[in-house]
């Protein structure tokens, strides 16, 4: 044998292995065996030994032969089993065999067993070649097959008469036909009869001469009738005595290469009419210097025919008539022919004044074609181009006035970030004259990692960047502060695409910034408000009401918020009643006194001591907070609010609250705190009122109704300071507000809904306090960005107001109120019933009232334009109820604004 033989041994007698081995090596067999004698290591050595042969006893302790062999026909049925035993009934051997071993072997007689190894190797060896000889042919088959089917092309195969016996499917593809269909018929079954009449003689001679046949050209009909065309290719084919049986061949569909012929022959005849006809100025030349055609295009233009100038010479002579101008011009042109010629290539163009035969002068590039006859010349009249060059330089010297007018600040760089240009904003801004800027470096100027990563991200994506209110510090004006700036970088790119420079564009909104801070501030404020408001509603007692008024605040946004109330006893004691926040041992080690005292002349002991609210704006600079600045800076507490409680006129507390940044209580936030505050003190006397005279049910009703009011009140008061920035808008929206409510009531609408209504309309515009106010009032048209800017008040009027929690969804209306059924609203685009009803009525309401008050951009329209607007947009802007509702206030109850 060529390699050794891997033998598995299962056997569980060391002496009878050893025997059984010694009888392999004496005939010869090369061989490497392991013995195993339980399940677990036959199993193992199945999966590592790898047999190529397995001898087995019959019966082991824990184990036996039958078991053994059928595992292995079961998992390894290719790997003979012999069994090896020492006694062996009949019966048991019959079972063995019919199980699948390969034979049996008795241990007194183990002569037998190397030609009982050989035998059942020979006959193992003979199953795997029989095997591997029909895989082989299934493979090659399916090879044949797959090669066959995946082909475009038509293989078949006719006999001695010429009909087909085998097709490829590709047929269906060609004709139309099945495989199926065409076995039976012939080559001219598929032919036309003036076709198959023709080729017939032909395939007959060359048939008899059992010729190939060569890329015989064909017309064919398909299934469908239409006309195909094949080029047919094949190989004769003979029996085994050397008989001509038939053609073996292939046919390719040339359809589209004869209509590609046909085409080209038809363009050949098109040609001169294209050539006469294109919108083009040409003209052809042979080698002699005769002017063989003009096309209609060039006569147009110039005016000559070949008439007027049959030669070369007659054509410089009419078209330069100026000598000097002629000479170069006629030298220019021979010279790159002559050179076109010599290199194969086109005519180099080149820029001439041609004079017409009316004697005007046109401005022409001229180029053209050599070709062996002659030249093929190009005109090109590029007149108007210079003219619109000249303007286009005209149009540059506006946008450099534009470039340096506009307010944005524009900043032209390259790809290194040199400065190119800048416009005067941006020196402006920067405090430097626009000549200083050219050639520095943007960030040795203005050393900045972050924006410096910025920047070299889009030079090597060539994606723009856009990011709004970027803080900055100018490095050598450090008394500037922070400025906030929202910031456009934009790739400028060359003809391969690449970014070789940057235009940065640049508008400070450090004020819009402050004023987002100063509304976040009191949007915090309104939560606290709020939250309070519901605690105030739902106190049940003292002790609770305390409680869940701190946590109102810091739940508002506040990072500490107690109550004190003052003690009458002689150290004049302020004792904490409630805490919420981080800090309670900050407050319990406070030691408050509200005598003037050290310890009393703090913000609060001031307030209980004076009864008027007291503000700490920045504990590291206010020296009353000497006593608990370190403290309090461990806290992380920045500035503080006290608010004195009162009762009939008497301080008996205060309420502090505490914020983590410096001068976080304005005027509008210390308004809305004390007010907070003054309901608090009502609350604690109303439930001290309850518990004397039991009236606490009818009492809590008025008291939630009036906090209520104070809601609202504070909401119009936070309308009206929108409305004090636009002067032009004042009473805008207790306008809209008045006749949203008056279409709701005409509408049947219910009393509450009627007065949510009005509510929302007091303040749909509230988010305009995003929008600078240099844009709300400014005269002549909006820009695009600026209305886009105007566009955000909708959203911005939502993220005031989604926090506070009014029993109506008035955020909601809010922010939908510029929405239009068809979708083309904003900010959400919503369409129909997804809008809801309120905002579809202020919707109305906003654009009459809009339409008939003066802007800063226009005159008022007027009332009547306002109402035909509304008619006419009526089920596509507007719900078509609610405009009917506004059409009747004002053309049948006389409706006026007051």
């Amino acid at each position: 044998m060529d390699k050794e033989l891997r033998i598995l041994l299962l056997e569980d007698t060391l002496s009878d292995a050893e025997l059984e081995q010694h009888e392999l090596r004496k005939a010869g067999i090369a061989f490497i065996a392991k013995r195993v004698e339980t399940r677990e290591s036959f199993v193992e050595a199945l999966k590592t030994f790898q047999p190529d042969i397995i001898l087995s006893d019959y019966k082991l302790p824990n184990f036996d032969g039958m078991t053994a062999l059928k595992m292995v026909r079961h998992d390894y049925p290719e790997v003979p089993v012999i069994m090896v035993t020492g006694a062996l009934a009949d019966i048991e051997a019959v079972e063995l065999l019919h199980a699948g071993a390969k034979d049996y072997v008795l241990k007194d007689r183990l002569a037998r067993l190397a030609p009982a190894v050989q035998r059942a190797l020979s006959a193992e060896q003979g199953v795997r070649a029989r095997k591997a000889a029909e895989k082989a042919l299934r493979e090659s088959e399916a090879k044949f097959r797959a090669l066959v089917e995946s082909t475009s092309d038509w293989i078949w195969e006719i006999n001695e008469q010429g009909v087909y016996t085998y097709s490829s499917p590709q047929v269906h593809e060609m004709l139309g036909y099945t495989a199926v269909e065409i076995i039976g018929k012939t080559h001219f079954d598929l032919m036309p009869p003036n076709e198959a009449a023709r080729l017939k003689a032909a395939f007959s001679s060359i048939a008899d001469g059992s010729k190939p046949l060569r890329l015989l050209e064909n017309a064919n009909l398909h299934k469908d009738g239409r006309t195909v065309f094949l080029e047919t290719s094949g190989t004769p084919f003979v029996d085994a005595q050397g008989i001509f049986r038939g053609y073996r061949g292939i046919d390719r569909d040339i359809t589209d290469r004869k209509a590609a012929e046909a085409a080209l022959r038809k363009s050949e005849q098109k040609f001169m009419q294209l050539f006469m006809e294109v919108p083009v100025s040409l003209g052809v030349t042979n080698k002699e210097g005769i002017i063989t055609y003009f096309n209609q295009k060039f006569t147009e233009v110039f005016g000559y025919t070949i008439d007027d100038v049959p030669t070369l010479d007659e054509w410089w002579l009419k078209a330069y008539p100026d000598e000097t101008y002629r000479h170069w011009a006629q030298g220019n042109w021979n010279d790159a022919v002559a050179k076109a010629e010599k290199e194969g290539a086109d005519v180099q163009s080149a820029e001439y004044n041609v004079t017409c035969k009316n004697g005007s002068e046109r401005i022409v590039i001229i180029g053209g074609h050599p070709f062996e006859g002659g030249v093929l010349a190009i005109f090109n009249d590029i007149t108007e181009r210079k003219r619109a060059e000249e303007a286009l330089h005209e149009s540059g010297r506006i946008l450099e006035r534009i470039f340096n007018s506009t307010y944005f600040c524009v900043v032209y760089l390259d790809r290194d970030f040199n400065f190119i240009r800048v416009n005067r904003a941006y020196a402006k801004a920067c405090g430097y004259p626009p000549e200083y800027f050219p050639g520095k470096n943007h960030f040795q100027l203005y050393p900045h990692a972050e924006n410096e990563a910025i920047f070299h991200k889009v030079v090597q994506t060539g994606e723009p960047f856009t990011i709004s209110a970027k803080p900055f510090e100018f490095p050598e004006h450090p008394e500037w502060g922070v400025s906030y700036w929202d910031w456009t970088l934009h790739p400028l790119k060359a003809s391969d695409d690449s970014v070789d420079a940057l235009l940065f564009v640049l508008q400070d909104v450090t004020e819009r910034k402050h004023s987002e801070a100063e509304l976040l501030r009191l949007n915090r404020t309104l939560r606290a408000l709020n939250a309070g408001n519901h605690a105030l509603v739902h106190g049940e007692n003292e002790k609770s009401l305390l409680e869940n008024m701190c946590r109102a605040t810091t739940e508002g946004g506040y990072v500490l918020s107690w109550v004190g109330y003052a003690l009458q006893d002689e150290q004049k004691s302020i004792v904490p009643m409630a805490v919420s926040g981080e800090g309670k041992a900050y407050v319990e080690a406070l030691n408050l006194t509200w005598d003037d005292l050290p310890l009393g002349r703090g913000p609060t002991g001031t307030a209980i001591r004076t009864g008027q609210t007291q503000i700490a704006h920045d504990f590291k600079n206010d020296p009353r907070m000497d006593p608990w600045r370190e403290a309090a800076t461990k806290y992380g507490y920045a500035s503080s609010i006290a608010l004195p409680l009162k009762e009939n006129g008497q301080v008996f507390g205060t309420l502090t609250i505490y914020a983590a940044e410096p001068g976080a209580f304005g005027p509008d936030q210390v308004a809305l705190l004390e007010e907070m505050a003054d309901d608090l003190a009502f609350g604690v006397k109303a439930l001290r009122v309850r518990q004397e005279r039991d009236l606490a049910m009818g009492q809590d009703r008025k008291h939630i109704a009036q906090l209520q009011d104070n809601l609202e009140d504070t909401v119009r008061a936070i309308a009206a300071i929108v409305e004090m920035r636009d002067p032009y808008t004042a009473g805008h929206q207790a306008r809209v507000a008045d006749l949203a409510a008056a279409i709701g009531r005409q509408m049947g609408l219910p009393d509450e809904q009627v007065h949510a209504i009005h509510l929302a309309g007091v303040v749909h515009d509230l988010g305009k306090i995003r929008v600078p106010s240099e844009i709300l009032s400014k005269p002549g048209k909006i820009s695009d960005i600026e209305f886009s800017l105007i566009k955000t008040h909708a959203q911005a009027g939502y993220d005031i107001l989604k926090e506070i929690n009014f029993v109506w969804p008035i955020a909601q209306m809010v922010l939908q109120h510029h929405e239009r059924l068809d979708g083309s609203g904003y900010p959400q685009g919503l369409k129909g019933d997804a809008i809801l009803l309120e905002a579809r009525i202020l919707a109305v309401a906003d654009v009459v009232e809009a339409m008939y008050s003066h802007r800063p951009y226009r005159a008022g329209l007027g009332l009547e334009s306002a109402l035909v607007e509304i008619t006419k947009r009526r089920d596509i802007y507007y719900d078509p109820q609610t405009v009917d509702a506004c059409l009747t206030l004002f053309r049948e109850k006389k409706f006026s604004f007051g």
